[in-house]
């Protein structure tokens, strides 16, 4: 994907994240990139890894401090926690770009947006590794989240595959999506 309709992509997806009452902070838009590229198969470019509270992307990251720069996100204090982002004075530019990926920053903003860090984390967790350690049985997911997240209770990882599975089955077809991957 080129750096424009990325650029769209995180604008779309922070607009929306808002509007369904997220926080719209770094863990959130991580966490929502990572289901929109991987989950949706939305060619998005980026190299997610298993970080401190999930899937993260360092290249992301670097984007986000660049839209900043570039007065495209601006962030607002919310103590006593992190910041949010919102639209800067540039927001609405390329808006109009990457527009065959709506629907699937409409679905993970309606489904994931307004959701707490932690749940997040759990949920990125179980679906990077059912996904990435090609790993199909529900309880070898679980088991592995809670080996690699000592943190996350038992039943809290088998909820998290159970999320990731019924997310799954409901997640739309994305128009210009790369089907190569497992789902």
């Amino acid at each position: 994907m080129k750096s424009i309709d990325r650029r769209s992509l995180i604008i779309k997806l922070v607009k929306a994240m808002r509007k369904e009452g997220s926080w719209a902070g770094e863990t959130h838009i991580q966490k929502c990139v990572f289901f929109i590229q991987e989950m949706l198969r939305v060619p998005v470019g980026y190299n997610f890894v298993l970080y401190k509270h999930g899937a993260y992307s360092f290249e992301l990251r670097t984007d986000l401090a660049s839209m900043r720069a570039d007065l495209q996100l601006d962030v607002e204090p919310r103590y006593p926690y992190g910041p949010s982002f919102i639209l800067g004075q540039r927001g609405d530019q390329h808006s109009d770009q990457a527009s065959e990926y709506d629907t699937a920053v409409h679905f993970v903003s309606q489904e994931l947006a307004a959701m707490e860090a932690r749940d997040l984390e759990r949920l990125s967790t179980a679906f990077f590794v059912q996904s990435r350690e090609f790993r199909s049985d529900d309880n070898e997911v679980a088991s592995r989240v809670t080996e690699l997240k000592p943190h996350i209770p038992a039943s809290e990882a088998r909820d998290a595959v159970e999320k990731i599975n019924s997310l799954n089955s409901r997640a739309p077809k994305v128009s210009g999506s790369d089907d190569s991957g497992p789902w």
